[in-house]
């Protein structure tokens, strides 16, 4: 049975594999049909959020990215892909703070805190300009 707190999971992965193809505006329509009837999913949210940063929609995907983490609040990769998007916005400030948050939520995620470090460079740059 499926669990409603993840949503359907057959419609994450669908939305997941438009995503990895390159298909963002098919991963996010998808993503808003299954959050219909999965209101409550973390990996929905997750992924809307990412599309909409991917297709050049930051302020969008902060909105939906940050219902993810409440969702799901020891989840990294909403956090990660929230940073991201806080980045592209050049909210400084609040992009440290996802990230802290990431590695928090996930003290051994190596991977995560390798992308921490590259994105708080990137901030860090941003905030030269």
């Amino acid at each position: 049975m499926d669990d409603p707190a993840q949503g359907s999971e057959p419609d994450l992965d669908h939305g997941r594999s438009l995503y990895r193809a390159g298909r963002f505006d098919e991963a996010l329509w998808w993503a808003e049909e299954a959050l219909g009837r999965w209101p409550d999913s973390y990996g929905l949210w997750n992924l809307k959020g990412a599309a909409l940063r991917l297709l050049k929609r930051p302020a969008d995907a902060v909105d939906a990215l940050e219902r993810a983490v409440s969702l799901g609040p020891g989840e990294v990769g909403a956090r990660m892909n929230l940073g991201a998007a806080l980045l592209d916005l050049r909210r400084l400030d609040e992009a440290r703070a996802a990230f802290a948050g990431a590695a928090q939520a996930a003290p051994d995620y190596a991977d995560g805190w390798r992308a921490m470090g590259g994105r708080a460079a990137d901030a860090g740059r941003c905030g030269r300009r």
